[in-house]
């Protein structure tokens, strides 16, 4: 391994390398990247708590194969920010498929500068690449160009990318687009999008007349956080008072209301890699906040820490998480984690885990739908590598693409 290491020298030169080598990645098909032979000394070091020898060694494979999204992944799970910046703007350039979106959201998130629109137009447009669309959108959205959010948003819902029918949803009902809205933002509930369901079902309820945003205002003044938290959803919607609405969700946060914290956290962090925000869920889980340790173990596994990860996640179930509570029931078998699943669930996941056999299934990372569900923010929604996140996977598993920041 060590001599390995002294041919390939140094991590910068390889990030160089990536961009000069003789066999650039424009020239290896998606296919081939994908297919790309795997590097079980690489596999090997990672599971083994060795990062760095093995970001050096997937980036060998960046250089003789053109499989550059697991070196990528290496640098985004140790928060080696810049250099994985580096390394997608490059892998943008030569249009490698999954590059752009993560490119858009890192050199947003180093240099506060959002002009990376026309990668991710091309992107999303020409090469159809759905998460492109999804940030595409976002920029838009954050920029307040709603028709043009609107249109990447739709291409993104068409593929049924997730969290892209609730987006455009969001923008439908400000554009008083309201039937159509709720369809969008109900068919993302559907497929298991939970922050979809939450928002689909008060602006269901408004739709229908069954409350109104004077009576939240009101029972809201009354020391009624719940009602806070959804007074300030609606006026981000139906009145299109976003930073009004901010300033709201902030400060029902600020009283203790931990969904308008989650909320805040990730209206927030919509343009960040997840990631950059480890502070952030540390500290909601520290409160009681369920997802946020869940979403905090997934980083864990991404750097090989199974019982760090698992202590999350039972924390998680504590907080009556009920996909906390299945993912640690997952790793440990623990059947307690499976009976709160179930009861704090709906039926899915009962049905699901029952059907499966302890004997014959490992530990999973990667759920079926509605639970597969990539980042709302994420850099971390990268199309499959190989990267393993535990001690207890296998060089084939792939790096989840965490259901984080939808709940």
């Amino acid at each position: 391994m060590r001599r390995l290491l002294s041919v390939v020298g140094t991590l910068s030169v390889l990030l160089t390398a990536c961009a000069t080598s003789p066999k650039p990645v424009s020239t290896v098909s998606t296919d081939t990247a994908a297919t790309a032979p795997r590097n079980p000394d690489a596999a090997e070091a990672w599971k083994s708590g060795n990062l760095d020898e093995a970001t050096v060694l997937y980036q060998k494979s960046c250089q003789e194969n053109g499989d550059c999204l697991t070196p990528l992944k290496a640098l985004l799970a140790q928060e080696r920010f810049s250099e994985a910046k580096d390394l997608a703007v490059r892998l943008c350039e030569n249009k490698q498929s999954g590059s752009c979106a993560i490119a858009a959201r890192l050199h947003t998130y180093l240099t506060s500068d959002s002009s990376f629109e026309p990668q991710l137009q091309e992107a999303c447009t020409s090469r159809g690449e759905l998460d492109a669309c999804l940030i595409l959108g976002d920029f838009y959205r954050i920029g307040k160009k709603s028709d043009r959010a609107i249109s990447a948003y739709q291409h993104a819902c068409d593929g049924n990318y997730p969290g892209a029918c609730f987006e455009l949803g969001r923008e439908l009902w400000r554009k008083k687009e309201k039937k159509n809205a709720l369809a969008k933002i109900h068919q993302d509930c559907e497929s298991g999008w939970r922050r979809a369901c939450s928002w689909g079902d008060l602006l269901q309820r408004y739709y229908d007349r069954k409350f109104s945003i004077q009576r939240l205002r009101r029972e809201c003044g009354q020391g009624g956080l719940d009602e806070c938290h959804d007074e300030a959803v609606m006026k981000s919607v139906e009145w299109k008072s976003i930073e009004s609405s901010d300033a709201s969700m902030q400060k029902t946060c600020d009283a203790g209301h931990l969904p308008s914290c989650w909320e805040r956290y990730i209206e927030k962090n919509a343009l960040k890699p997840i990631e950059a925000s480890r502070a952030e869920l540390a500290s909601l889980c520290e409160k009681g906040w369920g997802p946020a340790c869940r979403n905090l173990a997934d980083l864990e596994l991404r750097v090989a820490k199974k019982q760090d990860a698992i202590r999350l996640l039972k924390k998680a179930c504590d907080q009556e998480d009920g996909l906390g509570c299945l993912r640690h029931f997952e790793f440990t078998r623990d059947e307690k984690s499976k009976q709160a699943a179930c009861q704090l669930e709906d039926t899915y996941y009962c049905e699901k885990m029952g059907s499966r056999s302890p004997e014959t299934t490992r530990p999973s990372v990667t759920h079926p739908a509605p639970q597969n569900l990539p980042l709302v923010t994420p850099a971390s929604s990268i199309p499959a590598t190989e990267l393993p996140v535990t001690e207890s996977l296998d060089e084939t598993t792939e790096v989840p693409a965490t259901e984080s920041l939808e709940e």
